[in-house]
């Protein structure tokens, strides 16, 4: 036991006497993690708080003799370099997981994540095909903006659909679909509540549809998919977009609340909704279609 006669001590007394269960270099305010022991491994549970990508090295308290990354989405995994610090790099409001034990372990192989060669990019900037099923109107466009910024479209809320024919030269087991980094805003609202503090290429979700086989979503930093076994010769492109209610909430008038009020009181305030304005919605640039680069 330690006695601790001054209480300003006790920071100083315990990193004098006791090891950290993870220590980071460089410090880092938005890096949060929560630490659960199994039987069988020690998994630990990473989180970045920021708008900002976080990149920082790990160093815990035991060393294992394996230690691997995985992908809670995908249930892809990766192994972390058994070096005396682990290497944590995550994305805006990105999470992952980091599994250690003392035994090795190898994993599936459609459970790897591979690494990716040199690339190469796939031109998909411009002459889009653009359908609106709920308007019934389908439109061609050279380069992809809000569909808010158009009159016609400004308060459409729904399901966008964009379609665009690529070709491959040659057969490519693995290329990603990249629709590009997020931009950092302020993560307060005007009422001083917490908010994503970011601003997507995607607003706000899609699938993402290749020859009409579903290939997977996006919604979350990063705004990447991995694409596998793409044959050579044409293929077609599709994204299926999705925005929220409130470009439509924006066009009509807002509830009359005054005879529930008189009789019942003021038993609620509507939150956000005195002044709706629509929000940039759907594909905000052209994505990239990278490549392994040819030999």
């Amino acid at each position: 036991a330690l006695f601790v006669a001054d209480d300003r001590q006790l920071d100083a007394i315990l990193k004098q006497h006791f090891l950290p269960d993870i220590s980071v270099s460089p410090q880092s305010s938005a890096l949060g993690f929560v630490h659960r022991k199994l039987s069988f491994a020690d998994v630990y549970f990473f989180v970045n708080t920021s708008n900002r990508h976080l990149s920082t090295s790990a160093r815990l308290r035991r060393q294992p003799q394996s230690a691997r990354w995985w992908d809670v989405f995908t249930s892809k995994s990766r192994a972390a370099p058994r070096n005396a610090a682990i290497q944590v790099e995550l994305e805006p409001y990105e999470s992952a997981v980091l599994v250690v034990s003392n035994q090795q372990s190898t994993p599936a192989p459609n459970h790897e994540q591979s690494t990716f060669r040199p690339l190469s990019t796939v031109d998909l900037e411009h002459d889009w095909r653009v359908t609106f099923p709920g308007l019934g109107r389908t439109v061609s466009v050279s380069d992809l903006r809000s569909w808010s910024d158009d009159p016609e479209t400004r308060f459409y809320s729904g399901q966008v659909i964009y379609e665009k024919e690529f070709f491959l030269a040659q057969e490519q087991a693995k290329a990603y679909l990249d629709f590009g980094g997020v931009h950092e805003t302020e993560a307060r609202d005007r009422h001083g509540r917490f908010v994503a503090g970011l601003e997507s290429p995607i607003r706000e979700a899609c699938q993402i549809f290749i020859d009409d086989h579903l290939l997977g979503s996006i919604w979350k930093p990063p705004y990447t998919l991995e694409l596998n076994g793409l044959s050579r010769g044409l293929h077609r492109l599709r994204i299926d977009v999705y925005n929220t209610a409130i470009n439509r909430l924006a066009r009509q008038a807002l509830p009359d609340y005054r005879l529930l009020d008189s009789r019942y009181g003021q038993r609620f305030i509507p939150q956000d909704t005195e002044d709706l304005k629509p929000l940039p919605s759907g594909l905000l640039r052209s994505p990239r279609l990278l490549v392994a680069a040819p030999p």
